[in-house]
């Protein structure tokens, strides 16, 4: 996975469809139906109560690598996506703020969540970055 997925492009050749069970034999008379899913998992953050033109700089850092995100166009809060490794184990979310304060949240993803829908709000508050409720989303 490249650690650089700041554009559209970048990030979207990060994801990669895998087949789901074994392979299909075609039959003349038979339309297969082909089960895909996603081969790594996408973080999905949105930066709340913050002034995005304040925002100088985002990433994260998982398993000793420093992912650049991918900045959601049109959100009235900036949001972010990066894909990660299947597995990935409590990424760092890291901010820092044209007045060069720098912030950072663990996020803990419990294993058994890594690939499922989930979108995970972070919070700007004074000199702190909290992550708020988990909210599932489609």
């Amino acid at each position: 996975i490249a650690p650089d997925q700041s554009d559209a492009t970048k990030l979207l050749n990060q994801d990669v469809l895998v087949q789901n069970g074994s392979p299909y034999i075609i039959r003349p008379t038979h339309t297969p139906t082909i089960v895909l899913r996603h081969g790594h998992s996408m973080l999905n953050f949105i930066l709340s109560d913050v002034n995005s033109a304040q925002i100088t700089s985002v990433d994260v850092v998982a398993g000793g690598i420093t992912y650049q995100p991918y900045p959601v166009a049109g959100r009235p809060s900036p949001e972010y996506m990066v894909i990660l490794p299947v597995g990935t184990a409590n990424p760092v979310v890291r901010v820092t703020t044209a007045a060069g304060a720098r912030y950072q949240e663990a996020i803990r993803i419990p294993s058994t969540t890594t690939a499922i829908n989930t979108c995970y709000c972070v919070k700007l508050i004074g000199v702190e970055l909290v992550l708020s409720s988990v909210t599932v989303i489609d």
